[in-house]
């Protein structure tokens, strides 16, 4: 006889309904993994890594003693337009001062290493009578120095120069000729000598650069001279211009012809800024590295007027030599 309860037999009430077993059945499923990846993690956790290695001993310690070559290291110049009228040829004097170019007035100039260019220069008609090769590792050559002077530079006048710069163009086709460059007394002696070419050859003389020089003790004059220059070049069709040599009296002295030296090294500040600046001006070289102390040159009225880059020993600068290495 089955029993009921509220309407419910007892069978029904002994057994859950199936949908109360598939809860079950679900609720095991879910919970059991996580309950069994917990109780692992927190094992795992509990339990010391293993060492992977025994800890490597420490190294017996040595002491060495290393000796290293003494390198002398040239800071390359900041402008390189500089260079120097080398006077004495030491290399280094090229160092201190940080030069990027010299000359000497020969045809075969010293060459100190690869990275400092020598410059021959054809000086005068005696030089190239005694030989029609140049020196150096330039692919210029600096032409006649200071013609219109006699008997102390080349002494040519014009038509003397002219079938000599004819010769020196044939000779060397592939270099670079920077023109004869007058002193700053005769500027005319260019024009009269590019004119005079022009007359007797029928085209202008091969000028891939015009020289000029310049020694004094203001900005303002020395602008003249390089006003006037600039102007040549534009006439004559030439892109550069060096300024070969130029100096201002001894900025050491206090006084000097006049100038004070205040007023000096500041016009001097004021032209190397010009020098620095201008593209047409591509070189510039100052006059000069030393002066032998007893030389004329040295020497203008009673006072000193030369400007010396350096002391005539070569270990000290001078005021000039200290503002020239900046540049």
């Amino acid at each position: 006889m089955m029993n009921t309860i509220q309407g419910i037999s007892t069978d029904q009430a002994e057994r859950p309904p199936l949908h109360h077993l598939l809860k079950l059945v679900l609720a095991i499923t879910v919970l059991v993994p996580v309950w069994l990846f917990t109780v692992l993690a927190t094992r795992a956790e509990s339990v010391p890594p293993k060492p992977t290695a025994e800890p490597a001993k420490a190294a017996k310690q040595s002491v060495y003693t290393t000796f290293l070559p003494l390198v002398t290291i040239t800071l390359p110049p900041v402008s390189p337009k500089k260079g120097l009228a080398w006077t004495y040829q030491y290399c280094e004097d090229v160092n201190s001062i940080r030069a990027l170019w010299v000359y000497d007035w020969g045809m075969n100039p010293k060459i100190c290493n690869s990275s400092l260019e020598s410059i021959p220069m054809i000086r005068d008609a005696d030089q190239w009578a005694r030989s029609k090769q140049v020196g150096g590792n330039s692919q210029w050559i600096l032409g006649f120095n200071e013609p219109d002077l006699c008997p102390d530079q080349a002494c040519l006048t014009p038509a003397q120069a002219i079938p000599l710069w004819h010769e020196i163009e044939a000779q060397f086709p592939n270099k670079k000729l920077v023109a004869p460059v007058p002193s700053q007394v005769h500027l005319n002696w260019l024009v009269e000598f590019r004119d005079g070419y022009i007359a007797t050859y029928g085209t202008p003389p091969r000028f891939d650069a015009l020289a000029m020089h310049w020694y004094g003790f203001s900005h303002a004059h020395a602008k003249a001279v390089i006003d006037w220059y600039k102007a040549r070049a534009t006439e004559f069709g030439v892109r550069e211009l060096w300024l070969t040599e130029f100096s201002f009296p001894i900025a050491d002295k206090g006084t000097c012809c006049g100038y004070s030296q205040t007023d000096v090294m500041n016009d001097a500040q004021k032209l190397m800024t010009d020098l620095d600046n201008d593209p047409m001006i591509t070189r510039y070289a100052w006059f000069a590295p030393r002066i032998d102390p007893g030389d004329p040159l040295l020497v203008l009225g009673t006072a000193q007027c030369g400007g010396p880059l350096l002391d005539f020993t070569g270990k000290t600068l001078t005021n000039w030599g200290t503002m020239y290495r900046a540049h």
